[in-house]
């Protein structure tokens, strides 16, 4: 019954409001704007404060604005002993989102930045993932949301302050230097490579248009019909910016036809994501670019930080996985204990064979495989023996029972360094070529297998590249741990907890590379 109040409210309510005769009549729920002349807008007042007295509803006058109000309206009003506050029409406020661009606009955006300046510090008291999660999530973009999609935000000078406040908080909880490309990449939509911390400047025109572009039909119904064709300076700005976001350096993208707002905002993030890809310094940057923008390497970001769901990474975690992603600095240089030359960017680490992380990594995802299996009423077995002609290998697990057309099914994990010298020249020109190759060489090393039993392999990339056989298999075992526990998130569930296992056990790797008696953050093993 309560959730339906909202409703039963606008039953009763419309009839009053269609009773109005005022050029202009708005309500939303019980907030009524009226426009048009001064004598029929204050008969419409008095009638609707009469009628709506006979709904058990009381108007509260304290609440009410005029806008535009003249010295002639001041007097009419005054006959009926009506004295309402008055409001120029540079800070008119309607449903929480002002009208025009200006000092008053500046002014809710400089409060917000203020907000996000005092949240900063809370934030970093917290864990690095928590902190990460409510910034992607809640704290920014999300926040700000309402705002630049109902107020002509885009020209304002707080907007490229609210993104360098944005910037600072980002770094100082992750622990991460962010210089402007990296910033940049942060920025993106994590399907573009980046974290999925929107900047607003990038943001606010596309979510401005897409609106506008949504409301059109609502808007021609509601307006008068002289005012239907009013030009609306909000979305000239807007337009402009947008074009310029938009451009690519031999041609204008004309805007889409569609009012939703990921149809504005992708030909913005395309631009700046193939900036950052057009100015590679060298094959590891650009194989690096390339691996963020695969579809999946960054599901580890959407995972919710929760211990109980095997989800939550600890502070090295957060700060080495963000660092793989944006080229930022992860370790000091120094000397690996296998006696090479460890880079800023810790990527020796990932693939070093004196490593003990690789295992625990291996192990883990293995672990995580067997597990869904289970989930998905199929018992699996981890390392089983004698099942190869010829040899001894052995995969890393197979199901105790048929999982497709009688045949049990047996896998084997590995997890390719995106980076190593073997594969950065293929990295470096397509993504998941690492995976791609790592695949087939199990598939060679398998193609004995004995006893019935398919042969699927498991590869997963340092960069969080999925292999194609790895993704299909993982989407097979989500959907039947569905059918078995009705949850539809099942399969996203999985993808995560196996892209978390991988940033753990590669933190691992990276501080491993020290030695022993070293100190500082922990190895962060699975």
């Amino acid at each position: 019954m309560i959730a339906l109040g909202p409703l039963y409210f606008c039953m009763v309510f419309l009839e009053l409001l269609q009773s109005l005769k005022s050029e202009l009549t708005l309500g939303y729920l019980d907030d009524v704007a009226m426009g048009g002349d001064a004598k029929t807008v204050l008969e419409d007042f008095l009638h609707l404060e009469a009628t709506a007295k006979e709904f058990g509803l009381e108007l509260n006058r304290s609440k009410c604005e005029v806008v535009g109000h003249t010295e002639e309206t001041r007097r009419l009003f005054a006959t009926q002993n009506i004295i309402l506050p008055e409001t120029s029409m540079s800070s008119v406020i309607l449903l929480g989102a002002p009208l025009s661009a200006g000092q008053h606009l500046d002014d809710v955006l400089t409060v917000k930045r203020k907000e996000l300046e005092l949240l900063t510090y809370r934030l970093t008291l917290m864990p690095a993932h928590d902190s990460l999660y409510l910034l992607r999530n809640v704290l920014t973009a999300p926040r700000l949301m309402y705002l630049l999609r109902t107020a002509p935000c885009t020209d304002s000078p707080e907007l490229p302050r609210y993104d360098a406040v944005l910037r600072e908080s980002l770094s100082s909880v992750l622990n991460v230097d962010l210089d402007d490309k990296r910033w940049t990449q942060a920025s993106l939509p994590v399907r573009w490579g980046g974290l999925g911390v929107r900047g607003v400047v990038l943001l606010a025109p596309s979510a401005y248009l897409a609106s506008a572009a949504s409301t059109t039909e609502l808007t021609s119904t509601l307006l008068p019909e002289r005012l239907r064709d009013i030009e609306d300076s909000g979305i000239a700005a807007a337009m402009s910016a947008w074009s310029k976001q938009a451009s690519t350096p031999t041609s204008t993208l004309p805007p889409p036809a569609s009012p939703a707002q990921r149809a504005w905002d992708d030909p913005c993030c395309q631009v700046k994501a193939d900036e950052l890809l057009d100015t590679a310094a060298d094959q590891v940057e650009l194989a690096r670019l390339l691996a963020s923008r695969s579809v999946g390497s960054g599901v580890w970001l959407d995972a919710l930080p929760l211990s109980c769901a095997g989800l939550k990474m600890d502070n090295a975690t957060v700060r080495v996985a963000v660092g793989l992603r944006l080229g930022a600095p992860v370790v000091r240089p120094h000397i690996c204990v296998c006696g090479t030359t460890v880079t800023a960017d810790g990527h020796h680490g990932l693939s070093c064979r004196f490593g003990s992380g690789r295992h625990a990594r291996h192990n883990q995802v293995n672990e995580l495989i067997s597990r869904a299996f289970t989930s998905a009423g199929t018992l699996a077995k981890l390392e089983p023996q004698s099942m190869c002609l010829g040899g001894n290998q052995r995969p890393d697990g197979v199901t105790l029972v048929p999982w497709k057309r009688g045949r049990c099914l047996a896998w084997d994990a590995t997890c390719p360094n995106t980076f190593a010298h073997s594969h950065i020249q293929a990295s470096s020109s397509q993504a998941g070529s690492a995976a791609a190759t790592a695949e087939a060489k199990k598939v060679r090393k398998y193609a004995s297998i004995i006893g019935g039993v398919d042969f699927v392999p498991f590869a997963v990339e340092t960069s969080g590249v999925w292999g194609e056989s790895a993704r299909e298999l993982v989407s097979e075992i989500g959907r039947r741990i569905t059918a078995v526990s009705k949850d539809v998130r099942s399969t996203s569930f999985l993808r995560q907890r196996i892209s978390v296992a991988v940033q753990r056990g590669n933190t691992a790797c990276v501080l491993g590379t020290f030695p022993s008696n070293s100190h500082g953050e922990g190895t962060a093993v699975p």
